[in-house]
Order: C-alpha cells, then sequence, then structure tokens
C-alpha cells in the first residue's frame, strides 16, 4: 500500500511502504493544506489522485505523476476535494 501526502511547500509525494518516493514523485504545486483524495475518477480500472492548492488549482494525476488535468478555482482552496456521483450515472 502507498501513502500519499501534500506538503505546506507544495510538494505531492506518493511513498512506498518503505517510504522511498515513488517514481514520478514529488510533484510540485502550490501549498497543498487539504488531504489528496483518492479515486478512480475517470472509470478506467486505476485510482488517480485529486489534489488543491492554495493558488486555486485542482489536479489530477495518475499513479505515475502524470497530470491528467488540472483547473484554476479562482480562490485559495484549503481543503481536499470530495468526490461523490452527484448526476446519479453511476460514474
Amino acid at each position: 500500500m502507498e501513502i500519499i501526502v501534500g506538503t505546506s511547500v507544495g510538494f505531492l509525494y506518493v511513498l512506498d511502504c518503505e517510504g522511498n518516493s515513488l517514481r514520478g514523485f514529488p510533484l510540485q504545486m502550490g501549498e497543498i493544506q487539504g488531504q489528496v483524495t483518492v479515486a478512480d475518477i475517470n472509470d478506467d480500472g486505476f485510482i488517480e489522485m485529486v489534489a488543491c492548492d492554495t493558488r486555486g488549482n485542482v489536479a489530477a494525476f495518475n499513479l505515475r505523476g502524470t497530470e491528467l488535468w488540472e483547473r484554476h478555482m479562482k480562490s485559495l482552496i484549503a481543503q481536499g476535494a470530495v468526490m461523490g456521483d452527484v448526476n446519479g450515472d453511476g460514474k
């Protein structure tokens, strides 16, 4: 099992069970104050990570560290994202 940590200096780490950074990490964002959210957001059978920073950015990454998308919310984001099937389509 891996450990995912966002830091106040804006690094997103994924660590293995021995505390070593996985290949492709850490990633750089703005200050990450909230929890990084983990879920299969694109229904591909693999887990993605969604992180928010105090610069107003929300970004999704796969477990290789590749950014899938990023959006700017024009506001400081001090909490982690919450995921749910808001439209009821099962995805």
